[in-house]
């Protein structure tokens, strides 16, 4: 038996009436947050005083962004000149999730870093970190499933990001440090028992990755944030209006600000710099202000047909009008090579990706390892007959 498609074509075409429904009313909602955008560009001490508001006022309700010294309601061109920057290095990592019914429970995670160096002609260097994991790291019951599976995704997000900042740190600057997701979203999902042993090593990284220099970011392809569209519910409110029972702050409904930036941003073109809403940002620049974690948008796509990019950046980077010029530049600049997508963490991902020969490699590996020293490896029964019923 197979999927039976046939089945499915009443459902198929209620979604996709669905999905134009909502892409319908993004635009119209997207139409009024542009308008807001504009008429409220230059009044950042008004919008930065009703986002604290509702910081202190709506607690976790409102996790809006707050604005910078730069007016929202412009786009900002990459620079023309200006140091070019010499190195660019990324990463990117990928994971094998541990199985309690195969040969043996386990986890990998393995990270991708590139250096590559723009205009000159070398090829890049490429490295791989792999890590096996086994034992006491992992749980082995049947309730481990789901949360195993988010501490390996937060291992591999950590040894992603210090693994780019070790490579990095090795070159000389300016050095332009891509990761492939953002930097704060890892960190907000964890247990609150981990929670203080995370900060306390990201703001140690953070400081490393400063103390180097580099220009480092997280690039997030198609990101849902609405911090954005948030702060423009609030624009026309008065700071009493700004109250949980105010049907006026969800007047977006979580529309994604890449909507809004697309109908304002040219390609190559950045809007202004936000400040991350997230409660962990306050946290860090109590300790160290220029830790801050702020963000821009881009659109890095071709005329009429707009690819809207979050990047988000530490304060030390931001504030630097040549170190914020010269990111900019460089994502613009590996963006124009086809696909509308950053080239190095392209190329990171394909040399972190573990393909389904090289697990099957590891696996026999393994297995030999495991029968050297007199233990035979089996998959439980389930997996057998599955294979065999696949097969």
């Amino acid at each position: 038996m197979t999927l039976e498609l046939d089945r499915l074509l009443d459902r198929i075409d209620q979604a996709a009436a669905t999905l134009v429904r909502q892409h319908n009313e993004y635009r119209e909602l997207a139409a009024e947050a542009l308008r807001r955008l504009t008429a409220y560009s230059d009044g950042l001490e008004q919008l930065k005083s009703k986002a604290h508001h509702a910081q202190t006022t709506l607690g976790g309700i409102w996790r809006g962004a707050l604005p910078r010294s730069e007016a929202i309601g412009i786009p900002y061109p990459p620079p023309g000149d200006g140091p070019p920057v010499r190195h660019i290095v990324a990463a990117d990592g990928s994971q094998i999730f541990p199985d309690r019914h195969g040969i043996a429970h386990y986890a990998l995670i393995n990270i991708g870093v590139i250096h590559y160096r723009p205009g000159s002609g070398q090829a890049p260097d490429e490295a791989t970190f792999p890590d096996l994991i086994v034992g006491p790291r992992l749980q082995d019951d049947e309730t481990a499933g789901p949360m195993q599976a988010a501490e390996i995704s937060r291992e591999r997000d950590k040894q992603e990001l210090s693994s780019l900042i070790r490579v990095g740190a090795m070159q000389d600057g300016p050095v332009v440090a891509l990761m492939d997701s953002p930097l704060l979203l890892w960190i907000l999902g964890s247990e609150p028992g981990q929670r203080a042993d995370l900060e306390a090593w990201f703001r140690e990284q953070l400081e490393q990755a400063r103390a180097a220099d580099l220009l480092l970011a997280g690039y997030v392809d198609r990101p849902g944030s609405s911090g954005v569209a948030d702060l423009l519910a609030l624009a026309p409110l008065d700071l009493g209006e700004i109250v949980r029972s105010q049907p006026a702050i969800r007047v977006f409904r979580d529309l994604p600000d890449r909507i809004i930036f697309q109908f304002l941003l040219a390609p190559g073109e950045r809007s202004a710099l936000f400040v991350s809403g997230s409660p962990f940002n306050t946290i860090l620049a109590k300790t160290n202000e220029a830790l801050k974690v702020t963000f821009f948008y881009v659109n890095v796509g071709t005329p009429g047909d707009p690819v809207i990019a979050r990047v988000e950046t530490p304060l030390w980077v931001a504030q630097d009008p040549a170190k914020l010029g010269q990111l900019h530049a460089a994502i613009w600049q590996q963006c124009r090579a086809p696909g509308r997508y950053p080239y190095v963490l392209a190329r990171a991902h394909e040399i972190a990706l573990v393909t389904f020969d090289q697990r099957n490699e590891l696996e026999n590996l393994l297995a030999h390892a495991m029968l050297q020293r007199g233990l035979q490896p089996q998959a439980s029964a389930k997996s057998f007959l599955k294979t065999l019923t696949a097969g």
